[in-house]
């Protein structure tokens, strides 16, 4: 586009005028809308995703683009980030899906480049120049960032193009076959993701704390104060000493625990051992499996959240069964 068309000026104000001749709007406009862009989407999955639902997405991809287009040349790197830091790259995604990956360390994203040289079809019957189109795949385990940019844990998919309709059908494309592999985040899992979950359990936590010290202060202080009064008793006669007993029950009548206290402080108990229970074994599951050790790290850790999970939970539950039963028991004997 050539720049000596366009006539800017500044005004008072601090506004930007832009003034373009008649004659090339049109030009400016088409050029404007074939201009290159990134067009995303992030896909918020669980996954546990090893080198063959890789494969099985990028192989649909492919499918696609060479169903629909003249493709001239397309080329791939493949790169496996690790906890640690590190990387290896890969230079094409065959390399990758036949590579044994022995590296003890954890991994916690792949990116797939792939660099297609492609035509499309024209109405003017001239041979299209092929046009060059980039399309990158990335499985994320957890937010990391990379030259000054964030990324959210999950799937996505960035294609550099100035096709946009061919950009969305390859999107659509990619997200019907993620849709068959991996399965939606669901509310609760969200839920117990998000770390405003460590809020509900402080609350929880000084509700219980605060209950069960207020109520053992109570009876410690009655307790103490009853006794300081019977003790000056001593040179008196038996008919005071009943007249001022009297009046300290009176006065200083014990109040004994209720048992909807005792059931809330059980209730308060079992909501917070289920919020830690749920941060254990509902929270969302994104897994990258591409080597051995990211397997086995995961196997072990699955194991580990079910012993914690089901005893926690049982115990929980029975808890709270125990405290509705004696409650029952309790409003029986009053009947």
């Amino acid at each position: 586009m050539a720049t000596e068309l366009i006539t800017t000026s500044n005004s008072d104000d601090g506004s930007l005028s832009i003034v373009i001749p008649k004659a090339q709007v049109h030009d400016f406009i088409e050029k404007l809308v074939k201009s290159r862009r990134i067009i995303s989407k992030n896909f918020d999955y669980n996954f546990v995703c090893g080198k063959n639902e890789i494969n099985d997405i990028c192989s649909s991809i492919l499918y696609r683009i060479k169903e629909q287009n003249n493709v001239s040349n397309h080329s791939s790197e493949v790169s496996v980030y690790y906890d640690d830091g590190s990387r290896r790259t890969y230079p094409d995604l065959k390399s990758f899906l036949v590579f044994e990956d022995t590296f003890n360390m954890i991994a916690n994203q792949v990116s797939i480049d792939f660099i297609f040289f492609m035509s499309f079809p024209e109405f003017s019957g001239d041979a299209p120049a092929p046009e060059k189109q980039n399309v990158k795949l990335s499985f994320r385990t957890k937010s990391q960032s990379f030259d000054d940019e964030s990324y959210s844990p999950g799937i996505t998919i960035d294609i550099s193009t100035n096709r946009f309709t061919w950009a969305d059908d390859i999107i659509n494309v990619a997200s019907n076959k993620i849709n068959t592999i991996f399965t939606k985040i669901k509310l609760y899992q969200r839920i117990f993701d998000s770390k405003y979950i460590y809020m509900y359990v402080i609350m929880t936590v000084s509700l219980i704390t605060s209950s069960a010290f207020s109520i053992l202060i109570r009876n410690k202080t009655i307790s103490h104060e009853t006794i300081e009064q019977l003790l000056k008793l001593k040179s008196t006669s038996i008919s005071d000493i009943d007249t001022k007993i009297n009046a300290i029950l009176g006065t200083y009548r014990p109040r004994e625990t209720s048992h909807f206290e005792i059931i809330a402080i059980v209730f308060l108990i079992f909501v917070i051992t289920s919020i830690f229970a749920g941060r254990i074994y509902l929270r969302p599951i994104r897994v990258l499996t591409v080597n051995d050790y990211s397997m086995n790290e995961f196997k072990r850790t699955e194991r580990r959240r079910k012993i914690f999970f089901y005893p926690f939970l049982i115990g929980t539950a029975s808890s709270l069964v125990v405290a509705i039963a004696f409650s029952a028991s309790k409003i029986l004997s009053y009947i």
